[in-house]
């Protein structure tokens, strides 16, 4: 058998002897050194610089650096070599498997881990005329003539899309049942839609209590039947079901069923004007139903519900939206021309299509979507970023560790600039309650601003100056303070959306607009204390709490009416005086003889007697407080107690062998 010996370098690919004698390595090496590339003598390479990860395995000609101080050795590796077994130039790749199907280079991720970024630290200043805005963000007549709400709301939803739906509830209900169609027109939807607005102010327990005869709602019951409504609920479709893609085809769409209406309301919102600063962030359409596209964010106000990827100007308006559903990154959702940098930084991609191009736009967004291919991409496209970064995707960069950061003051900042893919990006650390990253392609850690903060030591609030030592860098303030916060708008506005939430969780909430009912589970159980309160000395027995929960759903329709109707059914009621003179006038009377008697429950009875504070001893009904002899003989009792303690026990005499008696 031939022996065979292994040569390893670092981390290159593990040749035979066979296939490194059949390189062509001339004594008189390509960059002039009197040594070979692969030779033990030359001192200047170091086999840890020499790095190479799996995507070395592609045909591609991978090309490394190494500097020292007379010169740059550039030395080619073709992968092929340790597979194919022969000499293979390193100017030539043989097509493989591996890249027939492989997308173009403008579609290929960049890994900036092999690039060599050289960060500077300086403190730059972005300004001038390339940074500028030139858009236009004036709302056309068409917007400010809209007065009523009404008429925002006929803006998103017009007639053409109303008329969709009703379409589509029609065609599914006659695929579901041929017999029974629901016959429904563009004003029937009007209506639900309006049923469903009205219903989110006030969520009643269940959604039949809207045609209660007791505590309905009078307008609600005009405008629908509570069976018309139910049959519009149950067949309430956007798209056709009879051309859904199979699972297994390569055009299946988890949201297929509802993309018309998310198609057509990021047309309608995309016509509005967009603002200057512009924000990407998540965004929980809250719900209590189940399905597998359900998710849990701790740090939402709604922490279970859908995930939506939100573009949104500084003021809170939504310029364009995309459901959360798992195939974000599938090539079919990229267009042509569109680098695939991840999942996260495809979702930005996407969000900022309809952005204008080259005037300027700030787009914020944070750590989650922050990468330095990105911030290249979004500056080729005209557009300015800011946003917060994990220090591990920006390679190379020297910031002070958390260590040599707690040694600093508060307010501490540093900042390191580089030319990557001729676009000037800036990045900063800055210590404030934690330590944050920015990277940034238009604003740096210069001029700083003035912030309010609270000292713990002074307890209470300080000003810091520009020129102090603790004033943040502008990078940080514009966004942390300014724009970014279009999706916090959206959580805390109050924006009226139906919800199927059911208010029988405990913690929930409904964060109505300002004028409307705001109520969570919290207050409504104030409110019926303070009803209980009210009403505790009413003569029908209207202290009890579940009759409480329902005058307060009355009382939130509308009927402030206290009397029960009357009902078939055993009294809940007993008369405490006569339930007295009955004890008086037999003591060993039982619960069970008193209920019969008074054609009363045996528990109304028990819970009745423990609010007249009697119970049942030694056979007989005695009241809890003590007589002034009962107290003298228990106190004689304790004192006979404690005397007995302070008696000389046996154990505590010494005994001794010589003792018969003790």
């Amino acid at each position: 058998m031939e022996h065979i010996t292994y040569i390893d370098r670092g981390k290159r690919k593990v040749m035979t002897v066979d296939e490194f004698m059949a390189l062509d390595v001339s004594s008189d090496s390509d960059d002039g050194l009197d040594f070979d590339d692969f030779s033990d003598e030359d001192p200047t390479i170091n086999p840890k610089d020499l790095e190479f990860s799996d995507s070395d395995s592609q045909p591609e000609t991978t090309v490394k650096k190494v500097k020292n101080s007379s010169s740059i050795i550039e030395k080619q590796v073709h992968p092929s070599i340790a597979e194919a077994g022969q000499p293979t130039s390193s100017n030539t790749s043989q097509p493989t498997e591996s890249n027939i199907n492989q997308p173009t280079s403008s579609n290929k991720k960049t890994d900036t881990g092999k690039c060599q970024i050289l960060w500077k630290k300086q403190s730059t200043k972005f300004s001038g005329e390339p940074f500028l805005f030139t858009g236009h963000n004036a709302l056309p007549q068409s917007i400010l003539q809209l007065s009523t709400p009404y008429q925002f709301f006929k803006y998103f939803f017009t007639d053409e899309i109303v008329s969709k739906i009703a379409d589509e509830t029609n065609l599914y209900s006659t695929q579901k049942n041929p017999n029974k169609p629901v016959d429904c027109i563009v004003y029937d939807i009007h209506k639900f839609i309006g049923i469903c607005i009205l219903s989110s102010l006030a969520p009643p327990t269940c959604v039949r209590d809207l045609w209660n005869d007791v505590y309905g709602i009078d307008l609600v019951k005009e405008t629908m039947s509570q069976r018309h409504f139910e049959k519009l609920h149950s067949s309430l479709h956007f798209n056709d079901n009879a051309k859904t893609p199979d699972h297994q085809s390569p055009d299946h769409d988890k949201l297929y069923k509802i993309r018309p209406i998310l198609d057509y309301l990021n047309q309608r919102c995309l016509s509005v004007p967009m603002s200057e600063r512009l924000s990407i962030d998540e965004q929980m359409c809250a719900t209590k139903a189940r399905h597998h596209m359900k998710m849990y964010m701790k740090d939402k106000p709604h922490k279970w519900g859908y995930k939506l990827y939100v573009l949104s100007g500084d003021i809170g308006f939504t310029h364009k939206f995309e459901i959360y559903s798992g195939q974000e990154n599938d090539p079919k959702f990229r267009r042509d021309g569109e680098p695939d940098i991840g999942a996260s930084g495809n979702v930005v991609i996407r969000l900022s299509r309809e952005i204008p191009r080259n005037q300027n736009y700030k787009l914020y967004f944070d750590r989650y979507y922050s990468s330095l291919n990105l911030s290249v991409y979004l500056f080729q496209q005209g557009i300015q970023c800011v946003g917060t970064i994990q220090r591990n995707r920006i390679p190379n960069c020297k910031f002070r560790n958390d260590q040599e950061l707690k040694k600093e003051p508060r307010g501490f900042s540093e900042e390191f600039f580089t030319n990557f893919e001729s676009v000037g990006i800036s990045t900063v650390l800055y210590k404030d309650n934690s330590n944050v990253a920015f990277l940034s392609t238009f604003v740096g850690e210069m001029p700083n601003s003035e912030v309010r903060r609270f000292d713990r030591k002074k307890k209470q609030h300080i000003m810091f100056s520009p020129l102090g030592a603790e004033a943040p860098p502008r990078e940080l303030e514009t966004f942390r303070f300014r724009y970014p916060g279009g999706q916090r708008v959206l959580c805390t506005s109050g924006s009226v959306t139906y919800s199927s939430r059911s208010s029988v969780r405990p913690r929930r909430s409904f964060d109505c607009h300002p004028g409307y009912f705001v109520c969570n589970s919290s207050k409504i159980c104030v409110e019926q204390r303070f009803i209980c309160d009210d009403y505790k000395d009413c003569e029908d027995g209207s202290d009890e709490w579940n009759c409480i929960k329902v005058w307060f759903r009355k009382f939130k329709a509308g009927n402030f009416d206290i009397e029960d109707e009357p009902r078939s059914g055993r009294p809940t009621k007993v008369d405490c005086e006569e339930l007295k003179q009955m004890i008086d006038q037999d003591r060993n009377v039982s619960t069970r003889t008193i209920a019969l008697e008074l054609d009363v429950c045996q528990k109304i009875i028990v819970n009745t007697l423990k609010h007249i504070n009697v119970t049942f001893k030694f056979n007989r009904w005695v009241p809890h407080e003590l007589t002034a002899e009962d107290k003298g003989k228990r106190k004689s009792a304790c004192l006979a107690l404690l005397r007995d303690q302070k008696k000389e026990k046996i154990l505590d005499i010494i005994v001794t062998c010589y003792e018969k008696w003790v």
